[in-house]
């Protein structure tokens, strides 16, 4: 069983032209990516050969890295260019990554478009580090105000309950509301969760397996209030970067379009700009064919069309990409203002609800003893 399963990973490396033993998970992180890029740009720009290139990244990184520099050294000894030496690890070197590096070699611009390469891969972490960061401490207080709230109503709320229930007096209503929750809870709250997780996995195996399914969630996705304009400005953001980088190294306007489809997460959109892609080949312009295809925001579309007649889509691109970028730190900087005491309200008030019902009927009593 071992011996087949050796021989057919072998197999699949040969049609996939890699070198035996390279079928592996991903080593290279995007922020060592970024970095290296920018660092093999410099050293290509000062003269040094690939190979010495390669060598010196290799010395500096950790071993599971290092082992990537090496075998791109040992492919270049053996006579493929730099893109096919990429294609070896398809899941550290992305298509559009490799396809722009491929035309840089072609060109002899080849650090030129590393240095392009690296600003954009910059400005994407930058700007997932910062979206992050920002949802990071309403992400936190939900949490803790969910263990709060079931921690409450779980082991807290019975024990006064049933002191409340020995005293046989009539209860307020949000107590009697309180306690009937709490009795829910406790008779089916792990097949709550149980039939949650269910759901949850099976949702995501649903996901994973029909493109169906996916495209109709990431088509709904794109439509959800206040997530769904950031989710699109993001991808659109991503592709117009792509974009801009594929047409400035001088890769024509189709390949451009196919390697780019690949840096968009949302299927949804992935199977639009398939559409985009099918129209231009026909002779369609770029900007009109995106408006009539639908899912992508105004702005982009009309930089696109304004770069075409001009000339300089490239450039619109860049500028597509920049404003889109911009305007959805503003978006997520707006969106955490508001989720933060939004979230620390709401915590306030359900917390104040459950001591309310706690407390009413012990005043209640308090008074009927004076």
């Amino acid at each position: 069983m071992k011996s087949w399963s050796k021989q057919l990973e072998h197999q699949l490396e040969s049609r996939l032209g890699l070198k035996p033993g390279r079928l592996t998970g991903r080593r290279i992180r995007a922020s060592e990516l970024a970095f290296f890029t920018r660092q093999l740009a410099a050293l290509l720009g000062s003269g040094i050969p690939l190979e010495k290139c390669l060598l010196a990244m290799a010395e500096q990184a950790r071993p599971a890295v290092r082992e990537v520099f090496l075998g791109l050294q040992d492919g270049l000894r053996e006579g493929l260019s730099f893109q096919q030496a990429l294609s070896r690890y398809p899941l550290d070197f992305s298509e559009s990554y490799r396809g722009l590096v491929g035309v840089g070699e072609s060109s002899g611009s080849l650090s030129r478009v590393l240095a392009r390469l690296a600003d954009d891969m910059e400005a994407a972490n930058s700007l997932r580090h910062s979206l992050l960061s920002a949802l990071a401490y309403p992400l936190i207080v939900s949490a803790v105000a969910l263990i709060v709230v079931m921690a409450l109503m779980a082991y807290v709320v019975p024990q006064i309950v049933s002191v409340l229930e020995s005293q046989q007096q009539d209860l307020p209503l949000l107590t009697r509301s309180l306690m009937g929750l709490s009795s829910f809870l406790q008779a089916y709250g792990k097949a709550l969760l149980i039939v949650a997780a269910l759901f949850l996995i099976s949702a995501i195996a649903s996901y994973r397996r029909f493109l169906v399914f996916r495209l109709w969630f990431d088509q709904k996705l794109l439509y959800v209030f206040l997530i769904g304009p950031m989710l699109q400005t993001a991808e659109s953001a991503r592709l117009a970067s792509s974009l801009g980088t594929s047409l400035s190294g001088g890769v024509n306007l189709l390949r451009a379009l196919r390697t780019s489809s690949l840096v968009l997460r949302n299927h949804y959109l992935q199977e639009r700009l398939t559409v985009v892609t099918q129209w231009v080949r026909e002779g369609a312009e770029l900007g009109r064919s995106m408006a009539q295809t639908g899912g992508f925001p105004p702005l982009l579309v009309q930089l696109i069309s304004t770069g075409e007649r001009s000339g300089e889509l490239a450039k619109m691109l860049s500028l597509a990409a920049e404003q889109m970028t911009q305007d959805l730190r503003r978006r997520t900087l707006l969106l955490t203002s508001f989720l933060e005491p939004a979230l620390i309200l709401g915590m306030g008030l359900v917390v104040l609800l459950i001591v309310l019902a706690v407390m009413m009927p012990l005043i209640e009593m308090n008074t009927l003893l004076r």
